[in-house]
Order: structure tokens, then sequence, then C-alpha cells
């Protein structure tokens, strides 16, 4: 009786320790690419023109109703891409949700990010989860710019705003055609 219960043991352990031997053998790869039509580097600019690196959000009372409005451009640099008359931003971000982008500081405001493709040629606007792609089309003389507007907003309607930090991240990727 005990060699059975000291064999189970055994095979227990056994079984135990290859489950966590997998694990680190284990994992997620994220692929992303794209085909476009020209190829270019982009600057980020303010409403000012001037060259940013982030868009600063601003600081905001707990009882506002939403944040200010901060304006900003994705400009491409090379001659090639300012010629191209269509093009289609994809946008993503792990705190993405259906409301827009989710706050990723733990402890954090409850706030979430909206961002609006201002200058987009589609009805609805808004990066939030399922609306992540945006169409940008002029007849002639290219197109100069991806115009954005981001602000903090409430998660819902009925919600107040609580104190905190807040941060984001997202990426965007531009097929030319």
């Amino acid at each position: 009786m005990k060699k059975l219960i000291l064999g189970s043991a055994i095979v227990a352990v056994l079984a135990a320790a290859s489950n966590a031997m997998a694990a680190p053998n284990s994992g997620t790869v994220n692929f992303t690419g794209g085909v476009s039509s020209a190829t270019c580097d982009i600057d980020i600019k303010d409403a000012a023109g001037s060259i940013i690196t982030k868009v600063d959000l601003g600081t905001i009372a707990t009882n506002a109703t939403a944040g200010n409005k901060y304006s900003f451009k994705l400009i491409p640099k090379d001659q090639a891409c300012l010629e191209k008359n269509s093009a289609t931003i994809s946008w993503s971000s792990p705190t993405l949700n259906a409301a827009g982008i989710g706050n990723s500081v733990t402890n954090g405001t409850n706030a979430i990010m909206t961002l609006t493709a201002s200058n987009a040629a589609d009805n609805d606007k808004s990066v939030k989860d399922g609306n992540t792609t945006f169409n940008y089309t002029v007849s002639k003389g290219g197109i100069a710019s991806f115009d954005y507007d981001a602000q903090l907003a409430k998660p819902d309607a009925k919600t107040a705003f609580t104190a905190g930090t807040f941060s984001a991240t997202a990426s965007y990727s531009i097929a030319y055609k």
C-alpha cells in the first residue's frame, strides 16, 4: 500500500513539474506589416506646427464634463507621400475599448481618451474597439496631413471622473494607395 501511495505521489509531482516546465517554452508572437505604394517618415506636430513626441492632455477637475481637445497632425516628411491622394491609417492600443482608449496606469483615473480622425473620409471618426481604420482621400494635391483631436472623457455619461494620472499608448500604420 505504501508503494502505491509513494508511486502515485511521484507521478503527481512529475506531472506538475512537466506542466511547470512547459510554461517557459510557450508564448505569443505578434506580427504586423503592410503593403504601401510609398513609404516615408512621419512627423507628429501640434496645432502650432511644432514637432512633438507626446500629446499632453492636461489636467482636469473631477467634476468636469470632459477635458479640452488637443489637436495634432501626422505629417509625411517625404515628397512621394505628400503627393499621394489616398491612404488608410489603422490604429491599435493595448487599452482600446468600446469608448476609446483606456488608461494604462494601475490605480489611475477612470478617464478614457477619445481620439478622433478629424479629416478622415469616414462617418464614424472615433478610434475605438471595432473602429480602428480610417480612409483619407483628396481629389488633387495630395494628403498634406492626417489630423486628430484627443481629449480625456468620462467612461460613460453617468460616471464621474476619479482623481489619478492617465497614460496610454497607441500605434498607427499608414498604407498609401
